[in-house]
């Protein structure tokens, strides 16, 4: 078993689209989601947007969905009310712990802009030029947006936005991504839109650090009451809940608790030595992932996710997604011995090394259960420059 505790997260950030479900566009009824791709070589968030959209389609909501905005655009406003007093705020873009930014390959005037803590000025579009306490949630889903003591998540809260949320560290692009798509999923449905963060966590991810967020406000309320659900996680097959008190007991000795109940309930054939473990702290639970190893260094994410509130053990979830035996990749990766060397000098001609700051990098071997391939895998935390926004580069070559 291998214990993992630090947490890793990275991120970033369409054309402009306005839909008003069902007819109905009532005053800051109205979300602004905003992403961006980046430009060859760089992270693209469109997706991000794409997918809080088709969610949030049947609420009623006006949705102000832009994957290529303006700084012009951003600053103004939608029937009335200024988009970035929307109830809802979604950034999905490169960020540090002062500010996003958001921008296009070549930089051009209007669409290089921050969003940041301080007033409107012509390449920034600032929090405090808006009434916040209009907004019901922001999501400043960039690298570092909750670092630290004082970050723009936690300042939009304190501008009067009622829940805010942001990450700490560095994310790789990928798991934020699905982190981000499991979340916006469940906000429709829930009572408690705390609710929708714990869903998020309850699966596995490649970069468990997604998991590793700071929220600031009242999480626990709906959002204009839409769709709600008294059940958490109702017919969520994944789910098994359970109550083993672990107080005083180290990690070793949880895992052990872990897998002794996962032994005995899901799978007999279960053995701690085949999964790495990462920990990620939050402020009302801690959450455990185990993740299959295959042969020893082949990383997956299929493996399960373990709640832990006031030292019990409340809910472990199969993410295993049926996959119950690994002897046949065994055997065929086992006989590999390729030198990858190369790959790694291949991922770093990539990084545009004039404009940014290797600060970090690992290579694996990484099996992806939904596709059924291996790749050999170079994963880059990078710093701008310029800007010190941070991004996590994942490079890769199908084995």
């Amino acid at each position: 078993m291998k214990l993992k505790t630090k947490v890793l997260l990275s991120l970033t950030a369409i054309s402009t689209i306005a839909i008003s479900p069902l007819g109905v566009s009532a005053a800051g009824n109205q979300a602004l989601l905003l992403g961006r791709n980046y430009g060859s070589g760089e992270i693209n968030t469109t997706v991000d947007v794409n997918n809080a959209q088709s969610a949030l389609a049947l609420t009623g909501k006006t949705l102000l969905a832009n994957t290529n905005p303006t700084i012009s655009w951003v600053k103004g406003s939608n029937g009335g009310t200024a988009r970035m007093e929307s109830d809802i705020l979604f950034f999905s873009g490169h960020g540090n712990s002062s500010l996003m930014h958001f921008y296009n390959a070549s930089h051009s005037s209007g669409y290089d802009f921050y969003i940041t803590t301080g007033t409107n000025s012509s390449n920034n579009v600032g929090l405090s030029s808006y009434s916040m306490s209009r907004v019901d949630l922001a999501v400043f889903a960039g690298c570092e947006t909750a670092k630290g003591s004082s970050n723009i998540t936690k300042t939009a809260q304190s501008k009067g936005a009622k829940a805010t949320l942001g990450w700490i560290p560095s994310i790789q692009v990928g798991s934020h991504t699905s982190w981000l798509k499991n979340f916006w999923t469940r906000v429709p449905q829930v009572m408690r839109i705390s609710q929708a963060l714990t869903y998020a966590d309850s699966f596995s991810y490649s970069d468990s650090g997604v998991k590793n967020y700071n929220k600031y406000g009242n999480w626990n309320t709906s959002l204009n009451n839409l769709r709600s659900s008294n059940a958490l996680f109702s017919n969520d097959d994944r789910s098994n809940t359970l109550s083993i008190n672990v107080v005083n007991k180290d990690d070793n000795e949880v895992v052990a608790e872990i897998g002794n109940w996962i032994n005995e309930n899901l799978d007999d054939n279960f053995s701690l030595g085949t999964y790495e473990v990462d920990k990620t702290v939050q402020e009302d639970k801690t959450i455990y992932d185990l993740k299959l190893l295959i042969n020893g260094d082949i990383k997956t994410k299929l493996g399960y996710t373990v709640f832990i509130y006031d030292d019990v053990i409340t809910n472990i979830f199969d993410n295993m997604n049926g996959y119950t035996t690994v002897q046949p990749l065994v055997q065929v990766y086992s006989a590999n011995t390729t030198n990858y060397s190369n790959i790694v000098q291949e991922a770093n001609r990539n990084i545009d090394q004039l404009t940014y700051e290797i600060v970090n990098q690992e290579s694996y071997k990484y099996y992806y259960d939904d596709v059924n391939k291996l790749y050999y895998e170079v994963r880059t935390e990078l710093k701008n420059r310029f800007d010190s926004t941070l991004t996590v580069d994942t490079y890769r070559v199908e084995i």
